[in-house]
This record gives C-alpha cells, structure tokens and sequence, in this order.
C-alpha cells in the first residue's frame, strides 16, 4: 500500500497482518482524494477518520494539506497500526483514539471532513452518523464521505462513484 498523492506520494504504508481489516485499495483511495479535491474539501480540513484501519485515508488527506485529522477505531490493532504509519510518514496534527464509532466520546474538535469505512453489511452508518451529531463532533459544512457495500442507500447524498464491489457517498448530514 502506497500513498497515492501529496507531500507523501509514493511513501510505503503497513498494510494489516490480522484478520477482518479490509483496507480501501490504491486506486480507488485516489478516486476518493480526486474527488474531494476537485470540491476543495482537504486543503486545511479538520477532518475525522472512523473505522480508521491502515489510516491510508486520513494519512492521504495529511500529506495534500489537511490541518489535522483525528484518527479512531475501536480495535487496538488498527488503531495501533494506524499510529504505526503516521509515525513512519512523520504525520503531524495526527490524534488517536480508541473508541466505537456507534459509541463515540463527546468531540475534542469538530470535523469538516469526516470519512466512515465500516465493515460492510453490518448497518453501521446510520449509528454512526447519530453518535456524531449527539456528541458534537460534526462542524456546520461537514462532508461525510462513506465507503460501502453498493446496495447501501443515503439521504442527501450530492456525489456517489462505484468501484467494483466499492460505493463512495458524499453526503452532507
């Protein structure tokens, strides 16, 4: 796995050894940045990584210009890897905490950008999305960028791209 484009393009990220964790590919990571660039939705975002695994997707919005990205997941070997990666890009403004992303603590910052990549089939996101606005974590103009199985279904969604078996959502909650 490699960062896909920034100040960290091409730099080597772990990618998980332990079961169950099934990481956003390259290529469709790129979509995913391409496609919030061209809204202007990362340079100097506050942005939230839920169900965070390898950290690639947060670890891609640092390296093109996020102010700062808070970094969760709820098992330790994620989380634990995550701040392996942060540490080997040398990521600054990066912020880990173990938690439930249906179960989340009250917000130490708001979010602009928030990306959930939760394991498929498990009807996650709408949980989520609740434990985000109860504990304050969403800022007004929040982007939610949602990777999913492809027969999930939003509201309020202003872009949507499938990749393989892959839907990306961006919705504004």
């Amino acid at each position: 796995m490699r960062i896909t484009g920034g100040a960290w393009r091409s730099r080597i990220i772990e990618a998980p050894t332990h079961e169950g964790l099934r990481p956003t590919s390259d290529k469709v990571r790129q979509a995913i940045m391409t496609m919030l660039e061209a809204r202007g939705l990362i340079e100097g975002a506050s942005v939230l990584d839920i169900f965070c695994g390898t950290g690639a997707l947060g670890l891609e919005t640092l390296s093109r210009g996020a102010e700062k990205c808070i970094f969760i997941d709820n098992n330790n070997k994620s989380l634990e890897l995550a701040k392996l990666n942060a540490q080997n890009l040398k990521a600054e403004n990066a912020t880990f905490i173990m938690a439930d992303g249906i179960k989340l603590p009250v917000a130490t910052a708001q979010a602009n950008l928030v990306f959930l990549d939760p394991p498929y089939h498990k009807n996650l996101i709408q949980p989520c999305i609740t434990s985000l606005q109860e504990k304050n974590w969403l800022a007004q103009d929040c982007i939610l960028c949602i990777e999913t199985e492809i027969d999930a279904v939003f509201e309020n969604v202003f872009q949507e791209k499938i990749y393989g078996d892959t839907k990306v959502s961006l919705i504004q909650p």
